[in-house]
């Protein structure tokens, strides 16, 4: 069902908004509120295995920041649901916190490290050191795209971005900052 809606977000586009905003409605109603694994503000994913067929909730940064960079691109073609849509999108901005670098710096990782908790539904990997990612360029991207915060930060990163580009050739992760 959520997938379903976020396709259609997609694919539909402004016209089913300009005529009804059921659609936004529906979208609040996914965002986690009071969640033991999910943060509030949130967006749930899925996390699948091929194999078994099995599905899992997954905990992750990544869509709940593209949801919201897809509401907020869609803004400029809706004309009654604005006001909602700043709503969500502020909401889900509030749980990047708990994404941001474990040491303080500007970029965000794909699961939480506030607490540390990569691979929540996947048993084998769970709550492991070792299992730990390192920060994503997708995930900060998409994050900053969503707050818009400082040119000077908005600076750093694609300092960052350009510089893990020619060290990982665009893998997306940003290796740990040796010191």
């Amino acid at each position: 069902m959520k997938f379903c809606c976020f396709c259609l977000i997609i694919l539909v586009g402004g016209a089913v908004f300009s005529q009804n905003s059921a659609l936004i409605n529906d979208i609040r109603k996914l965002q986690v509120s009071g969640d033991t694994l999910c943060f509030d503000g949130s967006f749930e994913s899925e996390i699948s295995w091929r194999r078994s067929k099995k599905t899992a909730v997954d905990n992750n940064m990544f869509f709940t920041a593209l949801t919201s960079y897809t509401l907020l691109s869609l803004k400029p073609f809706l004309t009654t649901t604005t006001i909602v849509i700043d709503s969500l999108v502020e909401e889900a901005a509030s749980s990047f916190q708990y994404y941001q670098n474990r040491n303080g710096g500007d970029t965000y990782n794909f699961y939480p490290v506030r607490p540390e908790n990569p691979f929540p539904n996947v048993p084998v990997l769970a709550n492991r050191k070792s299992a730990r990612l390192p920060d994503d360029l997708d995930c900060s991207s998409f994050a900053y795209m969503v707050m818009n915060p400082s040119e000077e930060k908005k600076k750093a990163l694609k300092v960052k971005m350009e510089a893990q580009s020619v060290n990982y050739g665009f893998y997306g992760m940003i290796a740990p900052i040796q010191k």
